[in-house]
């Protein structure tokens, strides 16, 4: 072989090892462009939220019923069965997405609030108002009765009454029914920490005045509420309380606005 030969051999061998080696760098870029964006898109919701704890999320939801099964045989042992409203299990659902797509590394776990684990190791959210969720009653007060003028937060579903800081809406709240199915609702939106036996506990909780209002909150909470905070100049953890406005097309929840919403101090121990 020719010197001559051997160079152009040379030559052809490291432009066709650049050539795969740009090629290679292309075909990352696409890639590299998904997992910037995936990571991108996870910020917003972490920082708002604010969950911290290495024990993981459990979302507590509301149990409207808890009864036996009539299912088995009638001379055996049935089964305890704890009914889910459709709003709050439909919240429960957008509440999983979102924390997989936000934290997924975190183990995350639902219970009914019937029997919960209501470990204060672990970050929480509450689905369901404070009527019938008994943890979501421990920080927003569910009767207009039992508050008084230092109340922050009524949310009283029975007399569809709302009131946040010196703001008020209702009583009898015209939630607009076409066959027992609300066209509108409100919801409130919590973030808080509450101080458990020394330990600090990132708390979130959300209620509608009915189960399709939960819906609706959990929705704005996953999609919206980053966008939102950052509006109002709180990005990172903030204690905070948003009232929200919802339309309702054959009970789903459209059209999402903030009404109202105000700081909140730490919330007091809940043990």
């Amino acid at each position: 072989m020719t010197a001559g030969r051997y160079a152009r051999k040379i030559l052809v061998t490291i432009v066709l090892g650049i050539a795969g080696f740009v090629i290679g760098i292309l075909g990352l870029i696409p890639t590299w462009i998904l997992a910037r964006e995936r990571l991108r898109s996870r910020r917003p919701i972490r920082r708002v939220l604010g969950f911290d704890s290495p024990h993981g999320i459990e979302i507590i939801v509301t149990t409207s019923y808890t009864g036996i099964s009539k299912v088995g045989p009638p001379d055996q042992p049935r089964a305890l069965r704890s009914l889910i409203p459709s709003g709050d299990l439909a919240g429960a659902a957008e509440l999983c997405a979102m924390l997989a797509r936000g934290y997924p590394s975190r183990p995350f776990i639902i219970t009914p609030s019937a029997f919960p684990q209501d470990d204060r190791r672990k970050d929480q959210i509450l689905v369901g108002g404070p009527v019938h969720n008994p943890y979501t009653r421990t920080l927003i007060c569910a009767t207009r009765a039992d508050s008084d003028s230092s109340t922050q937060i009524v949310f009283d579903a029975d007399e569809r009454y709302i009131r946040l800081g010196q703001k008020e809406w209702g009583p009898k709240l015209d939630l607009n029914f076409d066959k027992n199915i609300p066209q509108r609702d409100y919801a409130v939106i919590l973030l808080t920490r509450i101080s458990r036996f020394g330990i600090k506990q990132r708390v979130v909780a959300i209620g509608g005045l009915t189960t399709y209002g939960t819906h609706a909150a959990a929705q704005f909470l996953s999609h919206e509420l980053p966008q939102v905070c950052g509006e109002l100049d709180q990005k990172v953890s903030p204690d905070l309380c948003l009232l929200i406005h919802a339309r309702l097309v054959n009970g789903q929840p459209y059209d999402l606005r903030v009404l109202h919403w105000i700081p909140v101090a730490e919330i007091g121990a809940r043990d």
